[in-house]
């Protein structure tokens, strides 16, 4: 066959020959491609089920850790907790996230984002597929990641389902659970999860914060050009700050006005309106030490206490309490003012600090803000507004920073002293520039002594130059918010007050006597410089201002006004160590017999004492614990001048008890405090009393260890010498104690004090205001009574005083218990605080007097014997007694040995 073949093709011709060739040609060449396609085709169909396959098994594998949307279904995010003041003025918020939740989002807002994020935002089933594709031509194009195509929903299901990696597995995911959102909600729930949940810079989450923060507004307050301002920021909050980069932003702002009228959601007429407005942005303080810093402080320990930081922090309670922010704000002002006069009466110290000129800017550096910039994308170049069109445009720029009150303290660089012009110029932000007038520096003289006895002469402040000069970095309190000076244009420029910066602390409580809640709360000079809480927080010893305790202590068990008390020498020995205890009066003298008003008004500190034994120092103590006064007492007789430590609050509560005709009220600074839900959680009901204080009065007089058998009298000379048998009259103390268990019994519910003696103890405190140590408080002109208190050697002075609507206690001392100064008592140094205070407090009420009870008649005494007076009796005084126990024996009159009613206490 091989043989045939061959010899057939043999044969054939040339011309046969070929075409043979061609057709078989032909033949394999169409074979070889037949076979190519269908291996390529089989191939093909086999690399598209491995993709199908590897695809869907990685779909399987990414879908098995997805999370569930159901939680988006149920929105509770981290939620702030506002601290709200009696009138519901937001004066505090505690939180992990600043994030304000809000249910009607203004449509300006929706649009700003909605234009700036993700036009087709309605459209879309959660992927923009022609924005993914836009994207990476950009990016493919630039050769860097210059623009994204995240939608709104993609946006969040990464915001509240995934976290922040930068992985393809991730982005599956995203696109995944965006398409499965879409499904699950509506459009408008995915906007209202995204406008409240994203961050936009400054701690501010959502839209409302943002509102908040960067304009100091409510959200349905925000115009048509900030909204844009807000809707630019998502993509870089750090990049865009307007606080940080107001001409970024301005273009930022105008890309987005113009997106906004690309999509048809405002008019040519709206954008360039918006493109023209100026827009400030606010200077924001920490909320927190701004208002009421140590009665926000309080509230925030009592609710982390009871509540527990997830509950505060994360779940948006709403604190109502009882502050009224004008009396807090007089309180502070007042606190400031009186510290920084106590201060200047003492002398200058100097400057805070020196600095050389190449110094200078470097300080204004160092006291910025920064802010870390994010990692989030930033948009691309493109889309921002050019230069050039933004210029011409409505400013975006601060408001006058920092944002100042009159009043206000800050400090500053001397720029300029002045001598000619008798300014100085002192520079307190970077150009910002202050004002102060020779006028208010003169006080700035040599530091006085406090340890030296003899009179100091201070050389007088002649010229601003021997005060500063430049270079010294200075305290400042604001005059006005406007000024002009000698060497500075158009700069902004204020007026201000040479201050200094204060060492010396003080406090101020002001309580509501007819409901127990607390007004004011001031815990220190400046909070940012110590956050200890001296109204609550720091014992100290009252002084004279405990007295009262005492004097209202002799009245409910018998004592009057009239009743005679000897004012001569007495010494007490301790039989242990045989130490010696010689009290003095503040004056270093005695004048003998003297009445109980007349005690109390000249602070007399022997006939306190006597008194405290006549009445018993058990009894005493037991009449502190029902007054009000919870900490350990001295048992002993020191305790009548004010010897055991107590805080103002304490101190407080026994001028509440007078105040409201002996009745102790609760102190109340939360009204109630109200979940996210609406629920209320604690509400405090105005009670008449506080039982738990009044329980410390039941203890058994066993308790009271103190064996006051251990202190004795010792014999002095007969003209000025007491029986100590007289004075250690225990059966008298038993009487005491037997009446005070009959008046105990005697009270109206809620009393712990009867209202007769509470009367009396006001009318006492009241001379005390008019003629006394606290005389200073005249000028109020309404009436009212208080008691000073200045303890040895200055180092704490005090007043407590109230009308029939306000209680207001304050305290001045150090903290190290150094000396105040010279002359630094309460009448000086406390006095000038609560009058400030109360005058700018009780401006809105009537001026009211103290009522008088029905059982309180009224007798014509000679003040000197306290019996009745006669006609002849020069300067008679008619005084309040309990109907039964005025004088009946007619006065025969009796020289005094000396005026005492001028003596400064």
């Amino acid at each position: 066959m091989m043989e045939l073949r061959h010899s057939s093709l043999y044969n054939l011709s040339r011309a046969e020959f070929t075409v043979i060739c061609k057709e078989a040609r032909s033949f394999v060449s169409g074979s070889w491609k037949s076979k190519w396609l269908k291996y390529m085709g089989i191939s093909s169909l086999f690399g598209m089920a491995l993709c199908f396959t590897g695809g869907f098994g990685f779909l399987l594998f990414v879908n098995k850790d997805l999370p569930s949307i159901d939680s988006l279904q149920v929105y509770e995010p981290k939620e702030l907790s506002v601290v709200l003041s009696d009138n519901e003025e937001v004066i505090g918020e505690f939180f992990d996230e600043k994030r304000i939740v809000t249910k009607e989002i203004p449509d300006v807002i929706k649009k700003a984002f909605i234009a700036a994020e993700d036009t087709k935002f309605y459209s879309h089933q959660g992927l923009d597929f022609l924005g993914i594709i836009r994207a990476a031509w950009v990016n493919f194009r630039s050769g860097s990641r210059r623009q994204g195509a995240s939608t709104i929903t993609q946006q969040v299901a990464r915001a509240f389902l995934l976290s922040p990696e930068k992985t393809i597995t991730r982005k599956i995911k995203e696109a995944i659970l965006a398409w499965q959102i879409e499904q699950s909600l509506n459009k408008e729930q995915i906007l209202h999860l995204y406008l409240n949940h994203i961050y936009l810079g400054h701690g501010a989450y959502g839209v409302t914060a943002a509102a908040d923060v960067y304009f100091g507004k409510k959200l349905h307050e925000v115009t048509l050009a900030e909204a844009a301002i807000l809707g630019g920021l998502p993509q870089a909050p750090s990049r865009y700050s307007p606080s940080k980069n107001p001409d970024r932003v301005k273009r930022r702002q105008l890309y987005v006005l113009r997106r906004m009228k690309e999509a048809g959601f405002i008019s040519e007429e709206e954008h360039e309106a918006a493109a023209n407005q100026e827009v400030l942005i606010e200077a924001r303080r920490d909320l927190n030490k701004t208002l009421a810093p140590y009665f926000v402080e309080y509230v925030r320990q009592y609710v982390m206490g009871k509540y527990g930081s997830r509950m505060v922090l994360q779940d948006g309670l709403k604190i109502y309490t009882t502050l009224d922010v004008d009396m807090q704000r007089y309180g502070q002002n007042a606190i400031r003012k009186g510290l920084s006069e106590l201060e200047k009466r003492q002398g200058y110290r100097g400057p805070l600090k020196k600095l050389k000129n190449d110094e200078i800017d470097k300080y204004f550096e160092g006291r910025k803000f920064e802010e870390q910039d994010d990692e989030r994308v930033v948009a691309n170049q493109e889309l921002e507004v050019a230069v050039e069109e933004a210029k011409g445009r409505g400013e975006i720029k601060m408001k006058p920073a920092p944002a100042l009150e009159v009043g206000d303290f800050i400090e500053g660089v001397v720029i300029k002293a002045n001598d000619e012009a008798q300014e100085a110029l002192v520079e307190y932000e970077p150009s910002y520039f202050a004002r102060i007038d020779f006028e208010d520096m003169k006080w700035a003289h040599a530091r006085q002594k406090i340890d030296d006895e003899d009179d100091q002469v201070v050389a007088a402040v002649r010229k601003v130059s021997d005060v500063v000069s430049v270079g010294d970095v200075v305290v400042m309190s604001v005059k006005a918010l406007s000024a002009t000076a000698s060497e500075i244009g158009g700069a902004p420029m204020i007026e201000a007050s040479l201050e200094q910066d204060t060492e010396v602390e003080g406090a101020l409580l002001a309580v509501d006597p007819r409901n127990g809640y607390i007004r004011s709360m001031v815990g220190g000079y400046d909070f940012g410089r110590s956050q200890f809480n001296r109204a609550i927080q720091a014992k100290r010893q009252p002084g004279s201002s405990f007295k009262p305790v005492i004097y209202a202590a002799a009245l409910d068990l018998g004592f009057t006004p009239a009743s005679i008390l000897q004012d001569s020498p007495i010494v007490f020995e301790n039989d242990v160590d045989q130490d010696k205890w010689r009290p003095n009066n503040y004056d270093q003298k005695f004048v003998g017999d003297t009445t109980l008003r007349s005690s109390l008004l000249t602070s007399r500190n022997i006939t306190t004492i006597k008194l405290l034994n006549e009445v018993g120092l058990d009894q005493a103590i037991q009449y502190a614990r029902r007054l009000g006064i919870e900490s350990e007492l001295n048992r002993n007789f020191t305790l009548g001048l004010g010897s055991s430590v107590v805080t103002l609050n304490e101190i407080v509560r026994p001028y509440i008890v007078f105040a409201t005709g002996g009745y102790l009220k609760k102190q109340i600074f939360i009204k109630k405090i109200v979940d996210r839900n609406g629920e209320t959680l604690e509400e405090n009901v105005i009670e008449d009393f506080d039982n738990a204080l009044l329980s410390t009065v039941d203890r058994s007089i066993s308790d009271l260890k103190q064996d006051i058998s251990s202190v004795i009298f010792t014999e002095q000379p007969k003209d000025a010498a007491e029986d100590s048998a007289t004075f250690l009259k225990e059966t008298a103390r038993d009487t005491n104690q037997r009446k005070l268990e009959k008046h105990t019994s005697a009270l109206k519910p809620g009393q712990v004090l009867s209202s007769e003696a509470s009367f009396l103890m006001t009318n006492l405190l009241k001379e005390n205001i008019l003629y006394g140590s606290g005389r200073r408080a005249r000028e109020l002109n309404r009436p009212a009574s208080g008691k000073t208190g200045t303890t040895d050697e200055n180092r704490d002075a005090w007043f407590v005083g109230f009308t029939p609507q306000l209680v207001a206690g304050v305290w001045v001392g150090y903290d190290d218990l150094r000396k105040l100064g010279r002359f630094e008592t309460g009448s000086r140094a406390a006095v000038p605080i609560w009058l400030d205070f109360m005058a700018a407090s009780s401006a809105p009420y009537p001026k009211e007097d103290f009522s008088v009870p029905d059982n309180i008649e009224f007798a014509r005494i000679d003040p000197q014997t306290g019996k009745l007076a006669t006609a002849k009796t020069k300067g008679a005084v008619f005084e309040a007694f309990v109907k039964g126990t005025a004088p009946t024996e007619l006065s025969q009159g009796k020289k005094q040995d000396a005026d005492f009613y001028g003596k400064d206490f």
